[in-house]
């Protein structure tokens, strides 16, 4: 009897690993995605990290790469990871431990500490006059190891920051955080290092790397060195992307500095090792071009829209990462804010698209979402341009189908002629000046909000005009 509970227990064991190996195999199999360009003498590679740990999950292998090949490469850590002066100086130190077991040098890892929050940063806290609080009061960092020391916390200062350091190094490569990314921290640094590159006019490599998506990502979870990371399902379409393969020495290496971040293994171990693969990923976003149009379209007639800029990720709702996350507990302002929203119908919120057309005239800009416009929801679009004279900000909200211009900051535009607005089933269209476009660079973006805050987002993307 015993002898054959035994045998059955190990046939249960092996059908459930078969089954498991039968699901991952598509994650243990080569990957088709082709490897990023040899990286050589003549390169110097910036690694951007929001957080500290970042780096390491995204680009150990690339680090120790450089590192073996005497390849300058130096780490730019973007917040201190906390709220607190404690969480600051601890997060400090296992990023130099973690660093340090790859061999770089702590004079190579530069700390700009900002706070968590660096969405606020890139939008209502953007002048030197607004600047942003932490939950005790803080307005400019504070730790030893700052880059600039008592440094405001504001969207501006940053950039300059972002400018200096970028200036200074000269990178051939940045690697930063991909646009699309659903932590707000990493959104933010992917905007900021997009915007300080296109008002410097700087030209480089730039590749960007996921660190976290609306599924669950990376997948499997764990530490499963023989697989190989994937894009996640939501952006595998949205980008091209590329491999930088790691062996088993370095992918050892990229274990034992994950583990040196002794704050971020705590609570959950299983997300930050499941990076541990034969491979680093990054996208590859491409290059947006329009050109002035000659003739003019009036979008207010016919159903037809303004041709599409960019896409983005379908299902990426803030209300989904609450509700898809395991480990989240629904607290009281979670529930005020699931509640506030129209459930019934977030093919509202869900942006799918953005439009864009420029003719002499008017610039006309479109969003569509999944189905349909909702009354009671903010639809935003949002542009920086880029001038000799200094940059401008065109925000403008729509509710209800009535636009109306955001004054955010001071370098925000307003005009006083009305903004062309329609509203098309599942979409809205608006008419401004093309005057008001007054550089052949800018970035776009749109979002979705109630008065609790966003509830979807695009990526910031840069256009030039042709």
């Amino acid at each position: 009897m015993i002898n054959r509970r035994i045998v059955l227990n190990f046939l249960f064991v092996m059908l459930v690993l078969g089954l498991t190996l039968y699901s991952y195999e598509g994650y243990h199999s080569n990957t088709t995605y082709p490897e990023s360009h040899s990286i050589g003498q003549s390169d110097k590679v910036l690694v951007v990290a929001p957080h500290p740990d970042d780096e390491t999950i995204s680009s150990a292998g690339v680090i120790r790469y450089c590192i073996e090949h005497n390849i300058p490469v130096e780490v730019l850590v973007v917040t201190n990871g906390g709220d607190s002066k404690s969480i600051g100086n601890q997060r400090h130190s296992e990023t130099l431990t973690a660093m340090g077991k790859l061999g770089l040098k702590s004079d190579k890892i530069i700390f700009l500490d900002y706070p968590e929050g660096l969405r606020f940063l890139f939008n209502q806290n953007w002048d030197y006059k607004n600047l942003y609080e932490e939950s005790d009061g803080t307005s400019h960092s504070r730790n030893s190891f700052s880059y600039d020391l008592n440094a405001p916390y504001c969207g501006e200062n940053l950039v300059n920051e972002l400018e200096q350091v970028i200036g200074d190094f000269k990178p051939t490569i940045i690697i930063y955080p991909d646009p699309n990314d659903k932590n707000t921290d990493h959104w933010a640094t992917s905007a900021f290092i997009n915007y300080a590159t296109t008002q410097m006019n700087y030209k480089c490599i730039k590749y960007g790397y996921l660190a976290h998506a609306y599924s669950l990502w990376p997948y499997p979870r764990g530490y499963n060195p023989n697989s190989y990371l994937t894009p996640s399902p939501e952006l595998s379409n949205e980008a091209s992307w590329i491999t930088f393969p790691l062996n088993r020495y370095d992918e050892a290496l990229e274990f034992l500095a994950i583990k040196s971040y002794k704050s971020q293994i705590t609570p959950d171990s299983s997300y930050l090792i499941s990076f541990v693969k034969r491979n680093e990923l990054f996208s590859v976003y491409p290059d947006l071009n329009i050109s002035v149009q000659n003739r003019s379209t009036n979008f207010l007639k016919g159903s037809v829209f303004p041709p599409t800029l960019f896409n983005d990720p379908e299902n990426d709702l803030m209300v989904n990462d609450i509700f898809n996350d395991p480990e989240n507990e629904l607290m009281a302002n979670d529930i005020r804010y699931l509640n506030d929203l129209n459930l019934n119908n977030t093919d509202s919120l869900d942006l799918m698209a953005v439009g864009f057309e420029m003719d002499k005239n008017t610039t006309w800009i479109s969003l569509k979402t999944r189905n349909g416009i909702s009354n009671n929801i903010f639809y935003d679009f949002h542009l920086r341009t880029f001038a000799s004279n200094g940059t401008n900000r065109i925000d403008i909200q729509i509710m209800n189908g009535r636009a109306n211009y955001q004054m955010i900051s001071q370098n925000s535009v307003k005009s006083n002629l009305k903004i062309k607005t329609i509203v098309k089933h599942n979409g809205i269209i608006i008419g401004i000046p093309s005057s008001m476009i007054n550089s052949n660079q800018f970035m776009i973006n749109a979002d979705v909000s109630n008065k609790q805050g966003i509830v979807d987002t695009t990526a910031w993307r840069t256009v030039d005009i042709t």
